[in-house]
Formats: structure tokens, sequence, C-alpha cells
């Protein structure tokens, strides 16, 4: 009982003494739901309020979250997890049909637990109290879900209340009016940046700016990113120019190559191909490898015609076979349709500082999207798995899921 916390030894040396004495119990579950800790509410005054096991041969806080084990099949089939703070947050949420609500034990969201979580969706709404003390917690799990390449959402309550009370007070509905307009990250990075500035002066833009250019240069999506800029530049009554100029400049400090040059000059394309809908990384970096063919062997040796999608992927292996047979490619070398689409990509006019380091970096970024498609795919095929009872396929599933969190991780340092 001593080594598994549930007891300590009495100061006289003589015996040992109940650590939970005088508390409401929850016990705490494995994501297998064997129960593993036990987490104990004071009951009546005293210190602290709520106590938590100390990590054992079972049980390490960082590793766990309350209540996976039963929210995450509401988890895969909402492609949501609400990460709220406390037990009764938890326990209130199930009882009010919210069902893919887990807890961090403690309001520090860890590296480990943010893995557990992936396994099962990378949407992500973070539902801690509405005080000061919850909005510190939520930065600090915004910053290390979305390290990891989460979707993240920050859901505000008003000020004073948690979700439990929330429930009982407003009930389901409201509660899920809350969560579909929560905010994103760089949303809710902004809002808290603004509460300490004055951005009725050029210095106080300028603060507020600095402090969300890391988390809007994390941001890979270019259709994420605009509209991201398009809400810095309202907030702040700055043009949308002056927001990427200075993104530029940050991105240059840390050495890295930033892929867009700006809106206008991003959407310049062919008339007779319209590459709106075409994947812009990939436009790019065909485009780079088409005036530097040397580079087609850092593509290949990342997987090649893999890191593209449809037409991009067929134009590329059509290049690169012409590339192979004459070792050169000219636009009079392709069919007709993929000569309008090459030339589509060759008027694609943007900033190249480094062509070694953009190819690079666009590989990283294709790589990064490809794990996530596939993760996508994995996670459905697990829900099929184990609406049919296969726990066998379920276990291999899992292990691919684990398998791309890692090579996500290792592209993401």
């Amino acid at each position: 009982m001593h080594e598994l916390g549930l007891a300590l030894p009495k100061s006289s040396g003589q015996g040992y003494y109940d650590r939970f004495r005088n508390r409401l119990m929850f016990p705490i579950w494995d994501q297998s739901g064997r129960v593993i800790a036990f987490g104990g509410r004071i009951l009546g005054v005293g210190e602290p309020k709520y106590l938590n096991s100390p990590d054992t041969p079972l049980f390490n806080k960082g590793k766990f979250l309350y209540g996976l084990h039963l929210a995450k099949g509401a988890i895969r089939q909402a492609d949501l997890a609400i990460i709220v703070e406390g037990y009764m947050d938890v326990i209130a949420c199930h009882q009010f049909g919210v069902t893919n609500a887990v807890a961090s034990l403690g309001t520090a969201l860890t590296p480990d637990q943010t893995r557990a979580l992936l396994r099962h969706t990378y949407q992500v709404a973070i539902a801690y109290d509405g005080d000061t003390a919850g909005s510190l917690a939520a930065l600090r799990g915004l910053d290390v879900l979305g390290d990891f390449g989460a979707q993240v959402r920050v859901v505000k309550f008003p000020q004073g209340l948690d979700p439990d009370e929330y429930l009982r007070k407003y009930g389901k509905d409201n509660f899920h009016r809350l969560v579909a307009e929560s905010e994103s990250l760089i949303e809710y990075k902004l809002f808290k940046a603004m509460e300490n500035a004055n951005i009725g002066s050029i210095e106080g833009k300028l603060k507020v700016t600095q402090a969300v250019l890391p988390d809007l240069e994390k941001i890979d999506s270019p259709v994420a990113r605009e509209s991201a800029v398009k809400i810095i530049s309202t907030k702040l009554g700055l043009a949308e120019a002056t927001i990427l100029g200075e993104l530029r400049k940050f991105s240059r400090q840390k050495g890295k190559f930033l892929q867009n040059k700006d809106r206008k000059t991003e959407n310049r394309e062919n008339n007779s191909v319209n590459l709106g809908h075409l994947n812009k990384l990939e436009v790019q970096l065909l485009r780079i490898l088409f005036e530097d063919n040397s580079l087609f062997a850092q593509v290949e040796a990342a997987g090649g015609a893999e890191l593209f999608t449809p037409p991009i992927d067929r134009l590329y292996c059509q290049v690169f076979k012409i590339y192979q047979e004459k070792n050169k490619v000219t636009s009079t070398d392709l069919d007709e349709k993929d000569s309008q689409l090459l030339a589509a990509v060759l008027l694609r006019d943007f900033e190249i500082i480094d062509p070694d380091k953009a190819v690079a970096d666009y590989i990283k970024n294709l790589q990064i999207n490809k794990l996530n498609k596939d993760y996508s795919d994995t996670l459905k095929e697990l829900g099929e798995a184990e609406k049919m009872g296969d726990a066998e396929r379920m276990k291999k599933l899992l292990s691919r899921i684990e398998w791309l969190l890692q090579q996500k991780k290792l592209l993401t340092p």
C-alpha cells in the first residue's frame, strides 16, 4: 500500500496511516479501464482540496488523461476531444451527454498526454475554467498541442464558471454552442496579447504582432495562415502586407525559408489553368525542380511522386521521367494538357532565397501532410475495427497510429 501511494508511514516510525483519509475517492484508470491510482477531494475544510496518488510503478500523472478509456470512442466518432481540468468537470460532461471529455491530471498538459490523445483525434478543444489560472493553463496546453500539430481551439466560459457549473446552469446545447464558437489558437493568443498592450499605439501593435508571430509561423496550411493574417489585420488595424512583412523578417531571423511572398503575388495564375484548388506547396516545389533539375535527388529520396496529390503527382512523374531520359526537361517534351499545367506552375511568382533549403522545407511539410492523411484514414479503420470487435486488427491499427505520431514528431521537433 505504501509503494502504491495509498498509505504513508507515521512520524513515530511505527505503522502507517491512510493518505486519503476523510476524502471522497475518484478512481483513475489507464486506457484499458484498469484502476491504477486515485484522486481524493477533501470532505469539509482542509488542504489540499484535491490530492492525487504520487508516481508509483503503476502510475505517472503526466502520462494519463482522466476518463480517456470512457471517452475514446466518442472522441473518434466526433473527431474532437474536449479537455477540462478536473474530475467533476469530466463527470458533469458525461452526465450531460458530452462523452468526448477528458481531464489532464493537473493543469499543465504534457507531451505524453498529448500523444495519448492524438491516437484518437487531432481536433482538440480546451475547456478550462474561466478564471485567470484556467487561462494560463490553456496557454500552456495550446503550446504543447500546437507543437504536435493538433488543431486546437479554446472554449471561453463566463468569468468564474467552470464546465461543471456551466452545464448545470445552461445545459448541454449551450455548452455545445460555446465549443462551436471557440477560438482558434491564433485568436486566443492574439486576445491574451492584446489584454496586456495598448493597441492604440504603434508600440502596442508591434508588441502584439511580435507575440503571435511564432504561432503564425507554425501554421502549415496556406489557407489557415491567410485566415489568421486577416484576423490579426482586422483586430490591430494593420495591413495584411505589414503583418506578412513582419513574418518574413521573423522567419529570416530564425534562418528559415518563408514560402509565401504576399497574397496578391501568390494568387497570380495562368488564365487557361486554374491552380487555386491545388496544393500550393506542391506547385512551388515542382517549379523549383523544373528550374533546377539537380534537386530531383532530394525529392526522390523523400518519396518522389508519393509526396504529391493529383494532378501534380502525374505531372511530377512525367517531368521526372523526361529528366531521367534526357537529363533535362523542357515544356515541349510534355503533351498539351501537362504542358498547360506546367506553364501555369512556372508562372507562379514567389520569392526563392535558397533553393536547396526551400526544397527541404517543402519536402518536410508535404511529408507532414501525408502523415496527417494516413493518420485520418487509420482512425477511420480503427473505428470500424472497434465496431466489429476485431481486437487483433485494433491492436495493429493502434500500433500504426503510434508510429505515425512518432514520425510526425521527428519531422516537427
